[in-house]
């Protein structure tokens, strides 16, 4: 699985639900949200800057990953 592999997934699943530009594409913008379910923590998400090498790292790691 490659990471252009999941922008395609993330595009299939979002393209009804999320305005084109963030969907199928890495963010611009850093993200912080109060989460309702999480009795109002903030969800810190990672930099966007760094999201492309987290992805191809973690896609890598679970490939190598034994089960």
């Amino acid at each position: 699985m490659s990471s252009e592999f999941m922008l395609s997934i993330h595009d299939f699943l979002f393209e009804d639900v999320f305005e084109s530009e963030w969907v199928g594409r890495y963010r611009k913008v850093n993200l912080t949200k109060q989460e309702e379910i999480l009795y109002g923590d903030t969800v810190y998400y990672t930099d966007f800057l760094s999201i492309k090498s987290q992805l191809r790292f973690l896609l890598e790691e679970e490939l190598n990953y034994e089960y």
